[in-house]
């Protein structure tokens, strides 16, 4: 899918709003999305490192494991070169939800 990264500042009228699917951090977590399509994600949480850079870490179903476990590696890659975010990735079984009754 194209991902576009439009400019907080560039508009032409002052009241035109940019949509928030083009905002930077929704295409980069799409482009995530769509690298471990067959797993769904459980958590997320974003590393800010002391020389600046930004790390993810994601947990990815534990039921999945074998759809995405020799893909690790390239999916990492492959974000890396499109954000420039280093990605860590884990897995984790999902919880289930409970409610409690009254």
């Amino acid at each position: 899918a194209k991902r576009t990264i439009q400019s907080k500042w560039v508009k032409e009228s002052k009241s035109q709003k940019r949509p928030m699917s083009r905002t930077l951090t929704k295409v980069h977590e799409a482009i995530l999305d769509d690298l471990v399509q067959p797993a769904n994600i459980i958590a997320k949480s974003t590393r800010h490192k002391a020389d600046g850079s930004m790390g993810f870490k994601i947990s990815l179903d534990m039921n999945e494991k074998e759809l995405v476990e020799e893909k690790l590696d390239a999916i990492a890659t492959v974000y890396k070169k499109l954000t420039t975010k280093d990605l860590t990735i884990d897995f984790k079984p999902e919880l289930p939800f409970y409610t409690i009754a009254k």
